[in-house]
């Protein structure tokens, strides 16, 4: 995991995480994004934005995208 954040006046106003995982099947995809997903909703309860590109040996599988107070939004790319 790699994450860069935007920031304005000493405030992240938003984070990209690249996520580099060894997924096999479309299930094990399901799992670790929903893993990842769960985890950004309990950890970043700040105000900003974050979006987690989820990588495979095949390149781009999954985007994980949570907008200011929302919740994780998980979309497949398999």
């Amino acid at each position: 995991f790699v994450g860069t954040a935007k920031y304005i006046n000493d405030q992240i106003q938003s984070m990209v995480i690249n996520a580099t995982l060894n997924v096999k099947t479309y299930t094990e995809l399901l799992y670790l994004t929903s893993l990842i997903a769960d985890q950004i909703d309990t950890k970043f309860t700040y105000n900003f934005s974050i979006r987690v590109l989820v990588s495979s040996q095949d390149g781009l599988k999954a985007v994980i995208v949570k907008q200011r107070g929302q919740s994780a939004q998980t979309y497949e790319l398999y």
